[in-house]
């Protein structure tokens, strides 16, 4: 099931209750406080109402402030415009209502386009934060995988670099000999963590795994997208109320688990996980944990087996080597009766 990505609610898509308590809230509001300042200044009618507009505009949004403006013009109809306690309107009324009610929908629009803007522009903001991120994070796991380490070393340490740094847990799972998968590295950066994480992959086997569909990665070579980890799906899952709790404990919230695939060979895959950080993954982090992939099994490729396009170059490379040392060796020829001369 793929995961649906969890972005932050903006005025304009308030829920309708919200919405609903804005406005009526707001016109009550207006309509006191305009019923009070009658007293002093008469002629003041549409102030509250205007400003009940605004605000419902902004907190609730474009229909809010819409449905506002409706009730409002209503309010001033019957209760303050001539004659009271009627939606009869005269021509002066009814020319200052339309009025109001011009400015109250080009101030609700201009606010919802502004909103958008907003929504926009900091959207665009985390995108570039994100993109920088995993700019800085690629560079280091790039010098780590440089190192002259052997290959179990490098992607230990490439793991315990994203653990803190792109997802609160980084997994990476292979098979051995036997075709028996095995956690090469259990990465994150809390000891505590990393120690409750061994507890209950003994006590309750596979641990973590049992939380992914690893099982079809592994099978299929296909992305596991993941989904968000409800309490339901955690108690679905456990097998005791103690196996519940140590999940639970946890606090993993969702998952992306990405295979090694190596042409039609799935060598391993690694797991993300998700959990206190609060950090959530989409189309980006889909991204950069694909390349994190090919680049540990290119890895694993390069210090276990060569590579067939390595293979190719260096036939090609040795070909080579031996017409070009055939072309460049020195020709020595003598002719009958003179020194030998060396060309």
């Amino acid at each position: 099931m793929p995961r649906h990505l969890s972005l932050e609610t903006f005025p304009g898509q308030r829920s309708l209750r919200w919405q609903s308590g804005i406005t009526l809230g707001g016109v009550v509001a207006a309509l006191f406080a305009t019923l009070a300042m009658r007293v002093v200044d008469p002629g003041a009618i549409y102030l509250f109402f205007y400003a009940s507009v605004v605000f419902s505009a902004l907190y609730g949004g474009l229909q809010a402030g819409l449905l506002t403006t409706a009730l409002s013009a209503l309010a001033c109809a019957y209760f303050f415009l001539p004659p009271d306690n009627s939606f009869a309107v005269n021509a002066t009324g009814a020319a200052t209502l339309s009025v109001f009610c011009l400015i109250a929908v080009s101030t609700c629009l201009l606010l919802a386009s502004a909103q958008a803007a907003q929504q926009r522009a900091e959207a665009a903001h985390q995108r570039l934060e994100r993109a920088h991120r995993h700019l800085q994070l690629t560079a280091r796991v790039t010098e780590i995988m440089a190192l002259p380490l052997n290959w179990k070393a490098v992607l230990t340490n490439a793991a315990n670099v994203v653990a803190p740094h792109f997802a609160d847990w980084c997994l990476i799972t292979l098979l051995d000999e036997s075709d028996q998968l095995y956690d090469l590295v259990v990465a994150h950066p809390d000891i505590a963590g990393l120690r409750a994480v061994r507890e209950l992959a003994c006590a309750y086997p596979p641990g973590l795994h049992a939380l992914t569909e690893l099982p079809m990665v592994m099978q299929t070579g296909q992305i596991d997208l993941g989904h968000p980890l409800a309490a339901a799906d955690v108690a679905a899952i456990a097998q005791d109320a103690a196996h519940r709790e140590r999940l639970t404990a946890l606090e993993l919230h969702s998952y992306l688990c990405v295979p090694l695939q190596y042409y039609d060979r799935t060598l391993g895959a690694i797991t993300f996980l998700w959990a206190e950080s609060e950090r959530q993954n989409g189309p980006a982090e889909l991204d950069w944990a694909l390349d994190f992939a090919r680049r540990c099994t290119q890895v694993i490729v390069n210090a276990t087996s060569m590579t067939r396009p390595q293979y190719a170059v260096v036939v090609a490379q040795t070909a080579w080597a031996a017409v070009r040392d055939e072309i460049s060796a020195p020709v020595r020829w003598r002719a009958t009766g003179e020194a030998e001369t060396t060309v």
